[in-house]
């Protein structure tokens, strides 16, 4: 179990470093007071993203139960067959092998451009 680390508002400024060490190294939010009260909480993008990734999985569960109880659910070969259904339609298969794309990893630059470029959004 992760503990709970509870830091004046006054390190924010004299030990910024060893808080971000704290963040970073050991992947735990630091909690910053301010007159004794809660005030800021400081975290990596990392440990804020996996939050986040879990909230929106929370976040549909509770939107698949609430659609279970008002009877919006489906059986699992229903749901299946629906599912097969739309991968015929929406995927085309390629040999890998012989496609001329070659597949990597873009930087966050490159992404923000394209999708500006298309008109999508970048976080």
């Amino acid at each position: 179990m992760k503990s709970i680390v509870i830091r004046p508002i006054t390190d924010l400024r004299y030990k910024i470093s060893e808080i971000e060490k704290m963040c970073l190294n050991e992947n735990k939010p630091v909690f910053i007071t301010k007159n004794g009260s809660n005030h800021l909480v400081v975290m990596s993008q990392d440990f804020f993203e996996e939050k986040m990734e879990l909230l929106a999985l929370y976040q549909g569960l509770a939107q698949s139960e609430a659609e279970s109880a008002e009877g919006k659910s489906s059986d699992y070969r229903s749901f299946m067959a629906g599912l097969k259904e739309r991968v015929k339609t929406d995927v085309q298969y390629t040999n890998y092998a012989e496609s001329p794309v070659r597949y990597r990893r873009i930087s966050k630059v490159e992404k923000r451009k394209h999708n500006k470029e298309v008109g999508g959004f970048s976080r």
